[in-house]
């Protein structure tokens, strides 16, 4: 079935994005198809009338093929992504977080991994939604991400992100001891 999706002229993103989940590797050639040059369309929208067109890329279905092929193991699309996304955070680093930084937990490699690790080891905080308040920490979307991606993590994931500085550290302190992960797939 995901192969037959494929095949049609426009796979949608979520057909995509299970494609690599599935880890077919002979639609490879398929996904590199559909792959987009993502500065090129940032380069063509307007900021006017697109106020987020430095991430409108993480939407189309040309990104979805860069993912799959990077959860499948393709080293220059495991790169791409990753350097998509840090220059990204120059623009909006609130974005990065909430949405992007879950695309990349969904590579899981072990170069995802370790992107991963630097916001939790970082101290940063998002922008706050109240004035007055301080933003949520970082490290608490992420701890989500990685509790879906590594087996043996010492914090279970959780629905409302409200882990304790106690849980966060210990985390830190896991992932630090780690020399190989163990990545669900």
């Amino acid at each position: 079935m995901i192969r037959e999706a494929m095949a049609r002229a426009y796979p949608g993103r979520s057909t995509v994005l299970i494609c690599g989940v599935a880890n077919i590797q002979e639609e490879l050639p398929r996904l590199k198809e559909l792959l987009i040059d993502e500065p090129n369309y940032m380069a063509n929208r307007s900021p006017v009338t697109s106020p987020d067109a430095h991430i409108m890329w993480s939407y189309t279905v040309g990104w979805a093929a860069r993912l799959a092929r990077a959860r499948m193991g393709v080293k220059e699309d495991i790169e791409k992504c990753i350097e998509l996304v840090k220059t990204a955070e120059k623009d909006s680093f609130n974005i990065v977080v909430v949405h992007l930084l879950k695309d990349i937990a969904y590579i899981r490699q072990p170069e995802a991994i370790d992107y991963l690790r630097q916001y939790l080891n970082s101290d940063r905080r998002l922008a706050p939604t109240n004035p007055g308040n301080i933003g949520e920490p970082v490290a608490n979307y992420v701890m989500n991400f990685i509790a879906e991606s590594l087996d043996n993590y010492p914090i279970e994931r959780r629905e409302v992100r409200n882990y304790s500085e106690q849980e966060i550290e210990l985390c830190r302190k896991w992932m630090s001891k780690q020399t190989e992960w163990k990545i669900i797939r």
